[in-house]
């Protein structure tokens, strides 16, 4: 499924998994994606992910195996890549155990990175320049002395899947590890933020539970 969708004003939506419940896991999220990505952090938005097999969270029950910590042979590495091949398709998306961030981290980093290395072939072949003289920055890709936006490439950039994706070197990381805002704040702050309890759908019923008196 698509971790983030393509926008023409250049606002980056970033399609999370992983249910906000208050440990800022859409924030972090994000932010790993953007950081691939090369964009401006004012540009990010995020919403929930649909339900679907293929945001399956493998590593809660990759890390739950009976492995003592300190285990890392041929058997157990043979075992959990099993675990984590069929959790995949029969697993269940879930949300917990502090994991959101171990399952999410590398599909996040390569679909941000698979993402720039698309916009910098469409800039690159748009101007008729070879793409290594191209770089990203702040939401643009800037080729000499030309910069073009993120929206204005969103659509061509489609056409220029990379077949293998390049990750960028932590050393040159500007936004993990950095201090931002979080998402949710400003919605939570001024009473815009929907909770479970805020959800209506027509025909909703309510249920309580009945204590025993005794």
């Amino acid at each position: 499924g698509d971790v983030y969708k393509r926008q023409a004003d250049d606002t980056v939506t970033v399609v999370v998994p992983k249910a906000e419940m208050g440990q800022g896991i859409h924030t972090a999220l994000a932010m790993v994606l953007a950081e691939e990505l090369g964009c401006a952090w004012e540009q990010i938005r995020v919403e929930h992910s649909p339900i679907d097999a293929i945001y399956n969270n493998v590593s809660a029950i990759v890390e739950g195996l009976p492995f003592h910590p300190d285990a890392h042979g041929p058997l157990v590495r043979s075992v959990k890549w099993l675990t984590a091949k069929s959790m995949r398709d029969v697993g269940v998306m879930m949300t917990g155990g502090s994991s959101s961030l171990l399952d999410c981290w590398m599909p996040m980093r390569e679909a941000g990175a698979s993402a720039r290395q698309s916009l910098l072939a469409a800039a690159a072949a748009r101007l008729g320049v070879d793409v290594s003289t191209c770089r990203v920055e702040s939401g643009a890709v800037v080729c000499g002395t030309s910069r073009l936006r993120y929206g204005e490439l969103a659509e061509s950039a489609v056409s220029h899947r990379p077949d293998r994706v390049t990750l960028k070197a932590m050393a040159d990381f500007s936004l993990l590890g950095k201090p931002v805002p979080r998402l949710d704040a400003d919605a939570k702050s001024r009473g815009r933020a929907v909770f479970t309890a805020d959800v209506q759908v027509p025909g909703m019923r309510y249920a309580a539970v009945s204590l025993s008196p005794t």
